[in-house]
Protein backbone atom coordinates (compact mmCIF):
# COMPACT_ATOMS: atom_id res chain seq x y z
CA UNK A 1 0.00 0.00 0.00
CA UNK A 2 2.79 2.41 0.89
CA UNK A 3 4.40 1.95 -2.39
CA UNK A 4 0.63 2.71 -4.10
CA UNK A 5 0.50 5.53 -2.27
CA UNK A 6 3.92 7.14 -3.34
CA UNK A 7 3.27 6.52 -6.72
CA UNK A 8 0.11 8.06 -6.79
CA UNK A 9 1.34 11.50 -4.58
CA UNK A 10 4.08 11.38 -7.22
CA UNK A 11 2.13 11.53 -10.34
CA UNK A 12 -0.19 14.28 -8.54
CA UNK A 13 2.66 16.98 -7.77
CA UNK A 14 3.85 16.25 -11.02
CA UNK A 15 7.55 16.92 -11.71
CA UNK A 16 9.49 17.54 -14.19
CA UNK A 17 11.57 14.28 -13.20
CA UNK A 18 10.11 11.19 -12.07
CA UNK A 19 12.19 8.32 -10.42
CA UNK A 20 9.87 5.10 -10.25
CA UNK A 21 11.91 1.60 -9.17
CA UNK A 22 9.51 -1.63 -9.78
CA UNK A 23 6.23 0.26 -8.07
CA UNK A 24 4.13 -0.85 -10.75
CA UNK A 25 4.77 -4.89 -9.83
CA UNK A 26 3.33 -4.01 -6.66
CA UNK A 27 -0.34 -4.98 -6.19
CA UNK A 28 -3.36 -6.15 -8.13
CA UNK A 29 -3.59 -6.32 -11.94
CA UNK A 30 -5.60 -3.36 -11.96
CA UNK A 31 -3.40 -1.36 -10.60
CA UNK A 32 -0.85 -2.57 -13.09
CA UNK A 33 -2.59 -1.21 -15.84
CA UNK A 34 -3.64 2.12 -14.26
CA UNK A 35 -0.31 3.05 -13.12
CA UNK A 36 1.01 1.62 -16.73
CA UNK A 37 -1.06 3.94 -18.17
CA UNK A 38 -0.55 6.97 -16.28
CA UNK A 39 2.84 6.63 -17.07
CA UNK A 40 2.23 6.08 -21.05
CA UNK A 41 0.45 9.69 -20.64
CA UNK A 42 3.16 11.05 -18.31
CA UNK A 43 6.08 10.21 -21.65
CA UNK A 44 3.49 11.96 -23.83
CA UNK A 45 3.30 14.94 -21.78
CA UNK A 46 7.34 15.44 -22.29
CA UNK A 47 8.15 14.78 -18.46
CA UNK A 48 11.24 12.81 -18.15
CA UNK A 49 10.91 9.41 -16.30
CA UNK A 50 13.22 7.26 -15.44
CA UNK A 51 11.83 3.69 -14.69
CA UNK A 52 13.44 0.75 -12.86
CA UNK A 53 12.40 -2.23 -14.02
CA UNK A 54 13.66 -6.55 -14.25
CA UNK A 55 10.03 -6.66 -16.38
CA UNK A 56 10.75 -6.68 -19.97
CA UNK A 57 7.60 -6.44 -20.89
CA UNK A 58 6.80 -3.43 -19.41
CA UNK A 59 10.25 -1.93 -20.12
CA UNK A 60 8.99 -2.25 -23.98
CA UNK A 61 5.42 -0.80 -24.02
CA UNK A 62 6.75 2.64 -21.81
CA UNK A 63 10.65 2.86 -22.67
CA UNK A 64 12.11 4.19 -26.44
CA UNK A 65 15.67 4.12 -24.50
CA UNK A 66 17.33 1.85 -21.93
CA UNK A 67 20.44 1.29 -19.82
CA UNK A 68 21.12 -2.00 -18.81
CA UNK A 69 22.67 -2.27 -15.74
CA UNK A 70 24.39 -5.81 -14.18
CA UNK A 71 26.40 -5.71 -10.81
CA UNK A 72 26.65 -1.87 -10.79
CA UNK A 73 27.84 -1.50 -14.38
CA UNK A 74 26.33 -0.40 -17.45
CA UNK A 75 26.58 -3.03 -20.00
CA UNK A 76 24.31 -2.04 -22.92
CA UNK A 77 22.65 1.65 -23.58
CA UNK A 78 20.73 2.67 -26.51
CA UNK A 79 16.92 1.98 -28.61
CA UNK A 80 14.64 -0.03 -26.67
CA UNK A 81 14.55 -2.98 -29.09
CA UNK A 82 18.42 -3.31 -29.51
CA UNK A 83 19.36 -3.76 -25.62
CA UNK A 84 16.52 -5.68 -24.65
CA UNK A 85 17.67 -8.04 -27.77
CA UNK A 86 21.06 -8.05 -26.18
CA UNK A 87 19.78 -8.79 -22.48
CA UNK A 88 17.97 -11.84 -23.41
CA UNK A 89 20.57 -12.79 -25.06
CA UNK A 90 23.05 -12.35 -22.17
CA UNK A 91 20.29 -14.58 -20.22
CA UNK A 92 20.35 -17.44 -22.20
CA UNK A 93 24.32 -17.60 -21.69
CA UNK A 94 24.28 -17.79 -18.30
Amino acid sequence: MAARLGFSVAFQVDPDILLIDEVLGVGDAEFSQKSARLMQEKIRSNKTIVFVSHHATLIQQLCNRVVWIEDGVSKAEGDTASVLKEYHQFLHLI
